[in-house]
């Protein structure tokens, strides 16, 4: 399938209070443009002069009008603006053989399932059995004989990498912390190269011996906190029904406790925002506190928030302005116009969108092909080994399209279809325009084993409306402080 002959340019516009912008996707570059040029540039390609003249000489000036036409031919002739060309293909890892691909891969990051039990019963969590068609939480455990055979694999393909990660999921890993430390003496009796180690958790099994053991290996540690008391339990349980906040502030602060350069440097935070109501709470609540605001603070919303979810009634909002996305961009506008930098909670949501205006690149336009999205490489970037020794993408799809298993190594028809049926529903992304920065990828858009289609084209939608209000913030702040992104500099994302 393939995009041609549209009549309108490819571009986004888009507008502050005071200025008029236009975002031409070709090129990556992004223009202040009058008000003129801002309304007649979708007729360009469609009609004559005399016929945008006619269609607009009720709100400008037929002077206006040749004036910014002059203006745009201009910039199309000499910097190739504004041209209706769209990428005409979609070429997955630049259409080299999936099977060359796989035998050149050198992996980056392996992570284990070392179990599929937990210790609590989260009410959103994505394994608590409201999800149709995911797995529950169960008994399961990775065997030594799985774990060993996984590491083999991996060690091979990993040697060329000078930081190789090994990472370890549930349930709760700690659950399972002697294969843990098995897994780990395992790879150091049979490489000497640096390999790195880390872990999420829900941290209340913490205990002083697991505490020495993780700093003494500087693992880099995730701990789930959804914010104040109030907050995280209303979320977080036990088994019992009982909130689980005392438990795992305990352990955070003991933890700090035996080494605070540990704490600062190989310490996350991961909080589920469970609804828009609470996310103001949460925001106060790590940038305040005398010890997490030392750590950084990831932020996310559940795979799914319908009110089915949960059990009790949400609080009544009266005025959604003032919570989640909305009051966010309003923060961090004013972080940025008046402090040139970010909170750690306001960089999980912006600094990515922000690097990549920041950053991108100017070009003379797309090569014939595109990428997939954010998508890597099965298998090379993230290796998921689920309890059983399955190979899958990642920890988020882990239910369907396995790529093949430790015993097998990774299967080239596996691997073949799982892209082919992602880029049957990505034809889409020809005409987007917000294809240059879009990170969705292969777990974006899985439901019951498969891709859906519906989840994918509300999730598109919700993306481009959240980037486009990023691109309004950005400008807005740039036009009251010019300065303001300039710590963009120093940024690097991994």
């Amino acid at each position: 399938m393939k995009y041609k002959n549209y009549d309108n340019p490819f571009i986004m516009k888009f507008k502050t209070e005071d200025d008029f912008y236009i975002y031409d996707v070709n090129t990556n570059e992004i223009l202040k443009v009058d008000e003129v040029v801002y309304s007649i540039i979708d007729d360009i390609h469609r009609f004559s002069l005399n016929k945008i003249i006619r269609k607009w000489e009720n709100r400008f000036k037929e002077i206006e009008i040749g004036r910014a036409l002059e203006e745009v031919h201009r910039s199309r002739r000499d910097d190739n603006l504004f041209s209706r060309k769209r990428p005409v293909e979609i070429k997955p890892y630049g259409g080299r053989a999936i099977k060359a691909q796989i035998e050149e891969a050198v992996y980056q990051h392996l992570i284990l399932n070392v179990t599929e039990n937990c210790n609590l019963r989260c009410k959103y969590c994505v394994y608590g059995g409201k999800y149709p068609n995911r797995r529950i939480h169960s008994p399961k455990r990775m065997t030594r004989q799985i774990a060993e055979k996984a590491l083999d694999l991996f060690l091979v393909k990993s040697n060329a990498i000078a930081e190789a990660h090994i990472g370890f999921y549930g349930g709760e890993p700690l659950s399972n912390f002697d294969l843990i430390r098995y897994c780990v003496a395992y790879v150091e009796d049979r490489q000497s190269s640096k390999y790195l180690y880390s872990m999420t958790t829900n941290g209340t099994l913490l205990n002083e011996q697991m505490m020495d053991y993780l700093i003494g290996k500087e693992f880099k540690l995730r701990i789930s906190l959804d914010g104040p008391k109030e907050v995280h339990d209303q979320y977080r349980l036990n088994r019992m029904g009982q909130g689980t906040w005392d438990k795992v502030m305990s352990n955070v602060e003991r933890l700090y406790v035996k080494s605070p350069k540990y704490f600062e440097k190989h310490v996350s935070i991961i909080s589920v925002v469970a609804t828009d109501n609470y996310m103001m709470k949460a925001k106060e609540f790590f940038e305040k506190h005398q010890l997490l605001s030392k750590v950084g603070v990831s932020a996310s919303y559940p795979n799914y928030t319908p009110n089915w979810l949960f059990d009790e009634e949400l609080p009544v909002v009266e005025d959604w302005s003032n919570c989640g996305r909305p009051e966010l961009l309003r923060q961090c506008e004013a972080n940025l116009i008046e402090k040139n930098g970010l909170t750690r909670f306001l960089e999980r949501f912006f600094e990515l969108e922000f690097y990549q205006i920041y950053n991108r690149n100017v070009c003379a336009g797309f090569p014939a092909g595109i990428h997939m999205n954010g998508c890597c490489f099965p298998g090379q970037r993230r290796l998921f080994v689920s309890c059983d020794g399955t190979l899958f993408v990642c920890e988020r799809l882990d239910d369907g399209y396995p790529l093949g298993s430790v015993d097998e190594g990774l299967r080239v028809e596996n691997i073949k279809k799982l892209i082919e049926d992602y880029q049957e529903l990505s034809f889409t992304c020809l005409n987007c325009w917000a294809v240059r920065f879009c990170p969705k990828c292969f777990a974006s858009f899985f439901s019951s084993g498969k891709f859906d289609k519906t989840l994918r084209d509300d999730d598109c939608q919700a993306y481009k409306n959240d980037l486009e209000q990023t691109f309004i913030l950005y400008y807005k702040v740039l036009e009251q402080n010019p300065r303001a992104f300039h710590f963009m500099k120093e940024v690097t994302l991994s």
